[in-house]
């Protein structure tokens, strides 16, 4: 009868030294992994993009990018959230008819012929904790001043050829975060009625 081997095998320097760095690189991910979740848990992320007859569809922009060249009339604007949080963001557009479009839009294309402002709103959990903020240009104007949560943004006789926006958290010191990059006439917006803010 041939004795069995019971030897335990021992790691060798190099394979303990790979050990402890799979076992670093593992817990670091593990760590990065968790501190990404917990941060996108709290945090709305606004993607927007503009129509112009000259260009068609822009890429999607977010988090305060420009969306328009400032010389080419926008057509259309699409707004949409991605968050983890109850509730969406919508939009309704003022059109060359002195009119504001009915009902507030998901992400649907809203069918207009020249748009002259803008009022974005939110709902739920995204209205609870965030201001959603926006501007406009113009090019009498140039940038209006930001607006949040459901006040016109624009001039009723000038029609848009640029716009912003961005989701900040409530109690946030919010115009630290909207400096005016791109200078400001501190008017949101000229002739267009302040109605109430949106809200479900």
């Amino acid at each position: 009868m041939t004795k069995k081997n019971n030897k335990k095998k021992v790691l060798s320097k190099k394979e303990f030294c790979l050990l402890i760095v799979a076992l670093l690189v593992l817990v670091s991910s593990l760590i990065n992994l968790i501190i990404f979740n917990i941060n996108n848990s709290n945090k709305v992320t606004v993607y927007y993009r503009t129509y112009t007859k000259e260009n068609g569809w822009t890429k999607w922009y977010k988090n305060g990018e420009t969306s328009g060249n400032k010389k080419d009339e926008i057509l259309n604007i699409q707004v949409k959230a991605k968050t983890n949080k109850k509730g969406k963001i919508g939009y309704r557009l003022f059109n060359n008819k002195n009119k504001w479009s009915e009902e507030y839009s998901f992400g649907d294309k809203l069918n207009t012929n020249v748009i002259n402002g803008i009022k974005i709103g939110s709902t739920e959990d995204i209205y609870k904790k965030f201001d959603v903020c926006y501007r406009t240009y113009n090019e009498k104007n140039k940038w209006l001043e930001w607006t949040c949560n459901g006040y016109p943004s624009g001039n009723k006789k000038e029609k848009i050829k640029a716009i912003e926006i961005k989701a900040l958290k409530k109690g946030s010191l919010k115009y630290d975060y909207l400096k005016n990059y791109n200078g400001s006439n501190n008017e949101s917006s000229i002739d267009l009625q302040e109605e109430v803010k949106y809200e479900e």
